[in-house]
């Protein structure tokens, strides 16, 4: 469990900081585009249900950070609206970043099924019921909070979970 902090640690305060900052920095053009693609985002999306199809009908895609996830950052949420492609980390932030302000309750749900192998979803609580935004598992809808968290994880990973992790950010 202390690996599975640290690891988080360094990802957020270490490497991601630093490879996003490269980033915007070095595409100022792109991060303009995408101040305005967040902006319309914002205004259209106000529901999970309007920024899923938000995101198909704009063909947002899925892509691994470079070196096939080697070098692994997490970008701005202004550049994965501008590039219309990113990983988990990429989509979890731009998923709080529009959706974060229709909701009581925000939670970035880290998982690990092995020592690489890890994924990062939102959870979402509207006051009645939770709703769970990954890349791969789309959406999950239940009133019941009782192990809401290890359900979620659960729903990614399967009985391959190992660990899970929560960082509230509302």
């Amino acid at each position: 469990m202390k690996w599975m902090r640290f690891f988080i640690y360094l990802r957020k305060y270490t490497w991601s900081p630093f490879f996003a900052k490269i980033e915007k920095a070095t595409q100022p053009a792109l991060f303009d585009e995408g101040i305005k693609a967040l902006k319309e985002m914002k205004e259209k999306c106000t529901s999970v249900t309007d920024y899923l199809n938000f995101l198909v009908y704009r063909r947002f895609r899925y892509s691994n950070d470079p070196f096939k996830g080697a070098l692994d950052y997490v970008s701005y949420p202004e550049i994965t609206a501008a590039k219309k492609f990113g990983d988990c980390d990429d989509f979890a932030e731009l998923a709080l970043e529009v959706l974060k302000d229709h909701f009581e309750v925000a939670y970035r749900l880290y998982t690990f099924s092995g020592i690489f192998k890890g994924h990062v979803m939102v959870l979402l609580h509207n006051g009645h019921c939770w709703q769970l935004i990954s890349n791969k598992t789309r959406l999950l809808w239940t009133n019941d909070g009782e192990n809401i968290f290890e359900r979620a994880a659960k729903a990614y990973c399967g009985e391959d979970l190992k660990y899970y992790f929560l960082e509230k950010i509302k």
